[in-house]
C-alpha cells in the first residue's frame, strides 16, 4: 500500500555492538519458537520481513544512547509499565538504561529520537526488529506509537519471540481527535481516564471535552483549593468569579418518556446533577499528559445554552441580590430579573417541558448577544467570564492551546412569531469577541460550519478554524446535494404547520472550496461517519410503534438522522478524513472542491453526543450494547467504530488492500490498552475486552557505566599459578565483585569505575610465592580479632632479614608481636621498628590495644541541652542532629582519635551555633478571607517576622487543626523591614463561630471566624 506524498526507501541500520567476552559473560535465552506477526504489516505504510528473530527476555532493556529528557522518559516509562502489565516478558519491569551504544546487546529495545529523520513524518515511527529492536521517531508521540505497535506485535504473536521485520508508519491526519460529551451525560473520572488511555492506544492524539450543553454544565473549575500556580509559570489560576453553582444538569426538553411504548422513561437521568470536580478534571489532565493526549475544551455558545440560561435564572430566584464582576464592571441579575436568553421570556418553570404544543423551547436555548440591551450586556459578560475562566483553567492545568467556541445550531424563531430577537448578522461579531479573548490567552479558536453563510464567514476573523460537520445532503438518494443549494438553516416554529422544523434563508452554505480560498484550517466532523449519538426515535410524538420506528440513532438502517453510516464497517469502507462529503458511494481524496488540501487540513474527529443520557450506562457504552428497541440483535460498539475511524486517519486507503473482515481480526488482536482494570465498577469481570492487570509503578532510567574497559579486564582473567594464596585471594574477590557489577544494569559509573580500579590494583599486586611476606596490624575487641591494616612487602631472596618502620598509630597502643621483633618508639604512639627473618609468604602480626580518648565527647553528651527554649528552629535542628550523631557514635577497630575529635568538634560547633529568638519575633493575622461555607476551606493571611520557620493552628480547645495549605514567603517591604507572609487553609466545620490560634513556639495571634 502506497500513500505518502514523498518517496520512502528502507534504511539500513547497522549493528552497533560486536564485543564478545569470555563464555562466563553470556546469559542463556530460553529456546522459543518465533511467531510471524506480518499480518499487522498490512495496515501500515511499509512492512518487510528480514529473516531474523527477536526474543524479549529477562535481560532485555529499554536502551537509550543518552540521559532522556522528561518527555522521552515519560514515554519509555509508560512502555515499561505497559509491557509489564502484559507480562512481557514477565510481570517485572524491564529496566530503562542509557549509555554508550557499544553496550547494546541482544534482546534490548533501542530507542532513538531523530527530529531530522526524513524517512518518517511527524508522529511516525520506524521499527527495525532484528536481534535487538530499534524504535526510531522524530518526536515523543512517534516513540510512543512505535513502542505501542511493538507491543501489539507481541500480542498478535502470543509469545515473547517474534520473527524480525522492518516497518514504518506515519499518520496521514495531523490531529486525530475524539470528542467526549461530558455535559449531557455524567461520565465518571474513572471512565474518562480509561477512555484517554484507550484512545492513545488506538492512535488518537487529542481529546475534546464538551462540558456545556442544553442539558447541563458538568465541570466545576472553581474550587478555591486550586487557585494556585500549578504549571510553575509564576501566574496563579484565579478566575473572575466563583460560578460553581452552575454545575449540574437537567434533561433537555425534547427527550421523551417512551414508557407507554414499552421503552424506558429517558427523562429519568440516573446521574442528574453529578459533575466532574476540579480535582477530578486535573486527574484526567495528568493522565492525558502521561499518554500524550492534547486536551481541547469545548464550551458552545451562543446556542445550546438552555441549561445555563435556566440555571442563571434559578440562581437569581434563590439569591435576588446576586452580582458578578467582569472586565472591571459589576453586573446585578436583578437588572434583567435573572433572564439572559435572547427572547427575554422567563423559563424557570419550564426547564424540562415539552414543546409540542407551541413555540416554547427555542426561546430558551440561545443567549442574548445584543450590546444595546441590559439583558444582552449581562448575558455576554456572564458567558465571557466563563470562557475566560475555562481558558485560564485549561491553560494552567492541562496546557491546552485550542478551544472550541461552537456557534452551531443558533436557534432563533423567525420575526413572524417573535419580533424582538437579535439578527443573525450579530453572530460573527460576537464570535470574534470570544476569539479575541481566547487569542489573548494563547488559544486558537474553532467553530462549527453550519450557521455561517458566505457573508457571515467573510466577517469572521481569519484565524478561526472550521469544524465541518453539516453538508447539504439528500437522505432519500443517500448522496450529497449540490453545494449551491440554499442551506442557511435555523430551527424555528412554523405557525402554519403548527410544529417545529428546519427553516431556511436564501443564502447558500459555504463550500469547502470557499473555506480553502479563505485559507482557513478545516477539520472533518461530517456527521454521517463521525458521530456516535445516544438517542432514540421519539415514538410517542411521531405516532410510531416500536415495529416501524426508526429506532436507535446508532442503527446503520436508521435514516431519520444523518449519522446512520457511522457504524464500524461503513466508516472503514466509505470515510476519508480529508474528504468533506456525505456521499456514501466512494472513498477518495480526488473529488475536486470537496477535498481539503494538506495546507488547510487540520485533522479529523470522532464525536460522541449523549443526547439521551439515560439510554446506556458507562459500562454498556464501553463494552457495546445490543439494540433494545427493535430487538434486531444489532450491536452498537463505540470503540470498534473508533478503531475504524482512527485507522483511516493513519492510512486513509487501507480499505483498498485490506477488507473489513481481515481488519476486524487484526483490530481484535491489538485489544484494549494494557492494564484495563477488569475488577472496577465500570469494567467488571464480565467485560469481553477487559484485561486482569494494572500498571505497576514506573522506575527511573539507569545510567550505564561504560563497560568497555571492564569487559577487556574481565576477558583476561589471570589464573593463580605461582602467585601467593594471599595476593591471589584478593585478586579473585575483586574479579568476582567486578563481574557482578558488570552484569547489573543498576551499577553506577562510579561503582563500576571503583570496581575496575580495585581489580586492576589487585592484578598489579599479585606476588610470586617465593618473593613476598606480609605484616598485619591487629587489635582484639570483645574477643574478636580485627585487622587495622595489612601490608605486603617484597623480600629479595638475597636478603635473609628485614628491618622496617611502622608509622604512628593514633588511638592504638602496641602490645605484642608474633614471628618477629618490634622496637617501639619513645613517643608511645604505637610507632616503631619491626625486624625479623624474610621468610617467603610468611606473616608477621603486631597486636595493639584500642585507646581512642572519648572523655570530652562523653562530657558533651552528659551536659547536653534538653529543651529548645527560645532557640530558633534551624539552629536547634542542627544541634539535635549533632547530639543524636554523638549519642549513637560507637568506637570500633576502625575508630581513630581523629574520628572522635571530629565528632567532638561537630557537637561543640552546633552548640555554639544555637541562636536565640529575638524579643521582636511576632505573629499577626492580617486578613481573613471572608465568611466561610460549610464543607469548604477557611483561609487566613498571616504576617510574621522572617525568623519564624513554621506555623500551627489550634482551636479553642487547644486541639491542633490539620492544615491543607501552609506556605510562607519572605518579603522586604518598602520600609526596608523584612517579613514573612503566610497563606493558611484548613477545613471549615459546621455552621457557627469559631476561635483559632495561630502560633509558633510561644508567639501567637488569635482570630474568630464565622462558618455559614
Amino acid at each position: 500500500m502506497k500513500k505518502k506524498l514523498f518517496n520512502i526507501s528502507r534504511r539500513s541500520i547497522a549493528m552497533m555492538l560486536a564485543l564478545a567476552v569470555v563464555v562466563g559473560f553470556l546469559f542463556m535465552i530460553p529456546s522459543q519458537a518465533a511467531e510471524d506477526t506480518s499480518a499487522l504489516g498490512q495496515i501500515v505504510d511499509y512492512f518487510s520481513a528480514n529473516g531474523s528473530t527477536f526474543t524479549l527476555n529477562s535481560k532485555s532493556r529499554f536502551f537509550l544512547a543518552s540521559k532522556p529528557s522528561d518527555e522521552v522518559k515519560n514515554v519509555v516509562q509508560l512502555a515499561q509499565q505497559q509491557f509489564a502489565a502484559d507480562k512481557l516478558p514477565t510481570a517485572s519491569l524491564i529496566d530503562i538504561v542509557y549509555g554508550n551504544t557499544n553496550m547494546l546487546r541482544d534482546g534490548d529495545i533501542f530507542i532513538k529520537l531523530e527530529p531530522d529523520n526524513t524517512t518518517i513524518g511527524d508522529e511516525g515511527y520506524i521499527l527495525n526488529v532484528e536481534n535487538y529492536v530499534t524504535v526510531t521517531a522524530r518526536d515523543v508521540r512517534g516513540l510512543m506509537y512505535g513502542l505501542n505497535m511493538l507491543q501489539k506485535h507481541f500480542r498478535k504473536a502470543g509469545s515473547n519471540t517474534i520473527k524480525g521485520f522492518y516497518t514504518y508508519d506515519t499518520p496521514d491526519t495531523k490531529e486525530r481527535t475524539v470528542q467526549l460529551d461530558c455535559a449531557r451525560k455524567y461520565l465518571t473520572v474513572n471512565y474518562v481516564c480509561n477512555f484517554v488511555k484507550e484512545i492513545a492506544w488506538m492512535g488518537y492524539n487529542s481529546l475534546q471535552l464538551h462540558l456545556s450543553e442544553d442539558g447541563g454544565f458538568r465541570a466545576d473549575i472553581w474550587d478555591e483549593n486550586y487557585y494556585v500556580d500549578y504549571n510553575g509559570d509564576g501566574v496563579k489560576y484565579e478566575p473572575n468569579n466563583n460560578f460553581n453553582w452552575l454545575c449540574g444538569s437537567h434533561v433537555q426538553t425534547w427527550v421523551y418518556d417512551e414508557s407507554s411504548k414499552g421503552l424506558p422513561n429517558y427523562r429519568n437521568d440516573p446521574d442528574a446533577n453529578n459533575y466532574l470536580t476540579t480535582e477530578q478534571l486535573i486527574q484526567i489532565f495528568e493522565v492525558c499528559k502521561q499518554y500524550n493526549i492534547d486536551v481541547i475544551p469545548s464550551f458552545d455558545s451562543p446556542a445550546h445554552m438552555d441549561y445555563l440560561n435556566w440555571k442563571f435564572e434559578m440562581h437569581y430566584l434563590d439569591k435576588p441580590d446576586f452580582t458578578f464582576d467582569y472586565d472591571g464592571k459589576t453586573y446585578a441579575a436583578s437588572a434583567t430579573n435573572g433572564c439572559i436568553n435572547y427572547s427575554g421570556r422567563r423559563i424557570a418553570d419550564r426547564p424540562s417541558s415539552y414543546f409540542s404544543t407551541g413555540p416554547e423551547w427555542p426561546y430558551f436555548t440561545t443567549m442574548d448577544i445584543r450590546d444595546d440591551t441590559t439583558r444582552g450586556q449581562m448575558s455576554q459578560a456572564f458567558v465571557k467570564s466563563i470562557y475566560e475562566d475555562m481558558a485560564d483553567f485549561f491553560k494552567e492545568f492541562a496546557g491546552s492551546t485550542k478551544f472550541v467556541i461552537g456557534a452551531d445550531e443558533v436557534n432563533l424563531v423567525n420575526s413572524a412569531i417573535y419580533t424582538t430577537c437579535w439578527d443573525y448578522d450579530l453572530l460573527p461579531g460576537y464570535i470574534n469577541e470570544i476569539n479575541a479573548i481566547l487569542e489573548g490567552k494563547g488559544y486558537t479558536s474553532r467553530v462549527f460550519n453550519d450557521f455561517f453563510n458566505a457573508d457571515a464567514m467573510a466577517e469572521l476573523d481569519d484565524d478561526i478554524q472550521i469544524l465541518y460537520w453539516n453538508t447539504p445532503y439528500n437522505t432519500t438518494t443517500g448522496k450529497d446535494s449540490a453545494y449551491t443549494v440554499n442551506y442557511d438553516p435555523y430551527w424555528g416554529y412554523d405557525s402554519t404547520a403548527g410544529k417545529y422544523k428546519v427553516l431556511y434563508t436564501s443564502d447558500p452554505m459555504v463550500t469547502v472550496a470557499q473555506h480553502v480560498k479563505d485559507n482557513r484550517i478545516i477539520y472533518n466532523c461530517v456527521n454521517l461517519h463521525t458521530y456516535y449519538v445516544l438517542r432514540v426515535a421519539p415514538i410517542a410524538s411521531w405516532g410510531l410503534t416500536i415495529a416501524n420506528s426508526a429506532g436507535d440513532a446508532r442503527s446503520a438502517t436508521n435514516k431519520n438522522w444523518e449519522f446512520y453510516k457511522a457504524d464500524e464497517e461503513s466508516i472503514y469502507n466509505l470515510w476519508t478524513p480529508n474528504n468533506i462529503r456525505k456521499n456514501t458511494g466512494v472513498s477518495s481524496t480526488t473529488e475536486g472542491d470537496r477535498i481539503v488540501p494538506e495546507a488547510n487540513f487540520g485533522g479529523a474527529y470522532f464525536l460522541t453526543w449523549n443526547d439521551y443520557a439515560a439510554v446506556n450506562t458507562e459500562n454498556e457504552i464501553w463494552n457495546g450494547v445490543y439494540d433494545a428497541i427493535k430487538k434486531t440483535g444489532e450491536f452498537y460498539s463505540l470503540r470498534e467504530r473508533m478503531w475504524s475511524n482512527t485507522i483511516k486517519m493513519w492510512n486513509w486507503d487501507v480499505n483498498s488492500s485490506v477488507n473489513f473482515a481481515t481488519y476486524e481480526t487484526l483490530r481484535d488482536s491489538m485489544g484494549d490498552f494494557p492494564a484495563l482494570e477488569s475488577n472496577s465498577e465500570i469494567f467488571p469481570t464480565t467485560s469481553r475486552h477487559a484485561n486482569a492487570s494494572s500498571l505497576p509503578n514506573a522506575e527511573e532510567p539507569i545510567a550505564l557505566a561504560d563497560r568497555t574497559e571492564m569487559a577487556a579486564e574481565l576477558a583476561t582473567k589471570i589464573e593463580q599459578g605461582d602467585y601467593s594464596d594471599r595476593t591471589y585471594s584478593v585478586y579473585e574477590a575483586a574479579y568476582n565483585a567486578a563481574m557482578d557489577l558488570y552484569n547489573n544494569n543498576r551499577t553506577s559509573p562510579e561503582e563500576l569505575g571503583n570496581a575496575l580500579s580495585t581489580l586492576i590494583a589487585a592484578r598489579k599486586a599479585l606476588k610470586i610465592r617465593t618473593n613476598t611476606f606480609f605484616v598485619d596490624l591487629k587489635t582484639m575487641i570483645d574477643g574478636q580479632e580485627y585487622v587495622i591494616k595489612s601490608s605486603e612487602y617484597e623480600a629479595f631472596v638475597t636478603e635473609e632479614n628485614f628491618n622496617m618502620p611502622i608509622p604512628a598509630m593514633p588511638g592504638y597502643r602496641f602490645l605484642s608481636v608474633d614471628g618477629g621483633t618490634f622496637t617501639p618508639s619513645a613517643s608511645g604512639d604505637g610507632s616503631g621498628y619491626l625486624s625479623g627473618p624474610a621468610v617467603s609468604d610468611a606473616t608477621y602480626t603486631l597486636w595493639y590495644e584500642n585507646v581512642a580518648d572519648t572523655s570530652r565527647l562523653m562530657d558533651l553528651i552528659h551536659d547536653a541541652i534538653s529543651d529548645q527554649g527560645n532557640f530558633t528552629h534551624a539552629s536547634w535542628t542542627v544541634y539535635t542532629t549533632a547530639l543524636s550523631n554523638a549519642q549513637s557514635f560507637q568506637v570500633t577497630v576502625q575508630t581513630t582519635q581523629a574520628d572522635v575529635d571530629a565528632m567532638v568538634k561537630a557537637l561543640e560547633d552546633a552548640r555554639t551555633g544555637l541562636v536565640v529568638l529575638s524579643d521582636t519575633t511576632s505573629i499577626t493575622i492580617e486578613k481573613v478571607s471572608g465568611t466561610f461555607l460549610t464543607g469548604k476551606q477557611i483561609g487566613l493571611h498571616v504576617k510574621t517576622t522572617a525568623n519564624v520557620p513554621n506555623l500551627t493552628v489550634t482551636d479553642a480547645n487547644g486541639k491542633a487543626v490539620e492544615l491543607n495549605v501552609c506556605t510562607g514567603e519572605v518579603q522586604t517591604l518598602n520600609s526596608g523591614e523584612t517579613v514573612k507572609y503566610w497563606i493558611l487553609f484548613f477545613p471549615a466545620g459546621e455552621p457557627g463561630t469559631y476561635t483559632y490560634t495561630v502560633s509558633y513556639h510561644n508567639f501567637s495571634d488569635e482570630v474568630t471566624v464565622t462558618v455559614v
